[in-house]
Parts: structure tokens; sequence; C-alpha cells
């Protein structure tokens, strides 16, 4: 079994920051969403006397350490092919997250101070530019060092026990799940686009696990998708725990649950736009952008959002959404969480029956239709 601890990382850089990352999602997951009812301590919250200004600073210096940690992988090795067997890092896919890590501590810090331009059509533009320069770095990347027609998601290798069908159904969830990580980073939030950051810096983990010996592409799979579910369901729980703790002293402690609320339901339309419609990526992304900046900065509209996240009835209603779209979710997932000890013919089966217990909800209907999706995403 290969070794964890290389001589290819001097000082170990990489490795103690990598450690850092870890104990800093575990300290803004557990003690800032759970315990204090806000991730981060942007300008709004030190306005509100929650913290002090101070403390804004030291939170954006988190921040800047997740992209030296991402930056820092290139003093890594890597092989010259990909391996196409199992999940395993190679060039395009470490530039991929380096790019889209950095678009996260971007829109994070951006949040953090309040930069974002107040006015309508600037605050648009300015979203809209952060998308798509992630886009076309993104696309220019796969020109240089990748395949067009085996990109990374597309061409990700799974067990032989998850059969083709339900890879394509993984593979649509994973892709409406890119579109929700790049709305977040526009979300004005600083908690949202960090929180993007467990998946697009825990993946390379998890491969590098894989290329270790320490775990099989199933267990990738698995935990990739817990990496993907875990901070909505942290931020809801928080919310939850502290809908009226700051009643009449902040309406920024909510911002962050109220921000993912709003890229859940953006998410969906990104999706039928770019998959379903096949609408250009210019295209989708700005009418996205446009649905995001309305939501956000017509006052009707998001005092509507605000009072689902501060008023019992509205979280009620709030939480009945969640739980609905996850649930959907949930039934692309059961096969790769199904005992792989199972006979493959027998996979669709369980999967069938898992569904038919799940019952129906609302948020489905975007995700069930992958037939009309499958040539754009292979």
């Amino acid at each position: 079994m290969a070794k964890l601890f290389t001589h290819h990382d001097p000082f170990h850089i990489h490795k103690i920051l990598g450690l850092f990352v870890l104990l800093h999602f575990l300290y803004r997951f557990l003690y800032g969403a759970l315990i204090r009812g806000f991730v981060f301590c942007s300008v709004h919250h030190a306005n509100d006397g929650l913290c002090s200004p101070d403390k804004v600073h030291w939170d954006a210096i988190c921040v800047v350490l997740h992209a030296i940690l991402s930056w820092s992988s290139l003093l890594l090795p890597l092989p010259k092919t990909r391996n196409y067997s199992s999940p395993m890092i190679w060039t395009e896919f470490r530039l991929h997250s380096i790019t889209f890590a950095t678009r996260g501590v971007v829109g994070s810090l951006i949040s953090l101070y309040g930069l974002w331009p107040q006015q309508l059509l600037l605050n648009f533009f300015a979203k809209l530019a952060l998308v798509l320069a992630t886009c076309y770095a993104a696309d220019w990347i796969t020109q240089k060092h990748g395949c067009t027609e085996k990109r990374t998601t597309n061409a990700m290798p799974y067990p032989t026990c998850i059969t083709p069908e339900m890879q394509q159904n993984v593979k649509y969830i994973y892709a409406m799940k890119q579109f929700a990580a790049a709305l977040s980073c526009i979300s004005e939030d600083p908690a949202t686009p960090w929180a993007t950051l467990l998946a697009i810096q825990g993946a390379p983990l998890l491969m590098t696990l894989v290329r270790k010996g320490k775990i099989q592409s199933l267990t990738y799979h698995r935990a990739y998708i817990l990496q993907l579910a875990t901070p909505m369901y942290i931020f809801l729980l928080g919310n939850l725990l502290h809908w009226n703790r700051y009643a009449g002293v902040s309406l920024a402690v909510h911002d962050n649950m109220k921000r993912v609320t709003v890229v859940a339901a953006v998410h969906l339309l990104t999706t039928y736009l770019r998959i379903t419609l096949r609408y250009s990526k210019f295209l989708t992304w700005a009418i996205s952008t446009a649905f995001i900046v309305v939501l956000t900065q017509i006052p009707i509209l998001w005092n509507f959002v605000s009072w689902c996240h501060t008023n019992p009835y509205g979280l009620a209603f709030l939480v009945s959404r969640h739980v609905l779209l996850g649930q959907g979710i949930l039934r692309h997932y059961v096969p790769v969480f199904t005992l792989a000890k199972k006979a493959p013919e027998k996979w669709e089966d369980v999967a069938m029956a898992w569904v038919n217990r799940m019952g129906s909800g609302i948020f489905v209907r975007v995700a069930v239709d992958t037939t009309s999706s499958k040539k754009l995403l292979d």
C-alpha cells in the first residue's frame, strides 16, 4: 500500500494546509452554523454589533487559506495520463479544482466585505462576469489539458455494480450540484460560496486516498455525495435552532440559509435551461443570474424569503420544500448506498423498491427526465 505521506510535498505545506482546512470546516459548521447561529462574521454582522471589525479580517484570512491549499497542489507531481479505471487526480481535474475553489473564495471574500455593487444592473453584470469567467477558464483548461468527449463528470469511473442507467442519474445530479455551486458564489453570503469548497476540495482528498489504496471507488462516490449534501442541511438545522435568537438585532444572521433557499430554487431553473432546453452557457447563466439578482435585490421578494426563515409557518414551508428536494436527489443516489454485495442484475429492482417507498415530491419532476439530457451529459 502506497504511503500517504511522501517527499513530494516540500516542508509538508500542502498537508498542513489540508489539516487546517479540515478543522476549519468542522469549526464553521459545528460552532458557527449550529452553536453561534452564523458561520462567518461579515461587515454586516460587524455593523450590527455581533462581532468586531477585526474578526472580519480574521475570517477572510481563513477563507484565503482555502485558495492557498488548492494552489499548493501544483507542488505535487501527477501522472501525465488520466486513469479511467478509478477516480484519481489528473492534470485537467487539478486545474479545474483550483479554478472552482478560487471562484468560491473570491465570492466569499466579496460577500464578507460587502463589495457587491448595490445598483441593480452593476450587481447583475458583476455576478455574471464571475460565473462566466470561471466557465471560460474551465473550458480553456479542458482544451489544453483534457478531452471534450471524456470530461471530468461524464467519464468518471464507477464500480461495475452500478449500471449505465444508474450512472446517468447520478451524473445528472452531479451536474445540478455544479450549477448550484456556481450560483452559490454570487449569493452575497460569505458562507454559501465557502460551503461549496467542501466538495471541491474534498474530492481531491478522496481521489488521493483511492490512488494510495486507502479506499475503493464506491467509497469515493459515497463520501462525495455526503460532501455535496452536508452544507445545505447543516445550514437548515442551524436556521431552525436560531430562527428567533437574533430577532430585532440583526437580519444578517439568517442570510446564509436564505441565500441557500434562493440558490436551491434557481439551480432547478438552470438545470432545465442548460440540460433540458440546451440553452448556451451564456444565455443560461444570464437568465439564472438575473433570477438571483431579482430574488435578492427586489424588496418585496426578498422580504418573502426572509419571512420564510424568521416565522414558524414560513419555516414549516421551508423545511417541507427542502425535504422534498432532498428526497428527489436521494432517489438517484440510492444505488450508490446499496450494499455492493448485491448482484448487478438485481440493483435496479432494489433501487425501484426504494423509489416506490419514498413516494413523490414536487421538485422531483425536474430531475426525473434524464433521457433528453443524456447526449449533453455524455
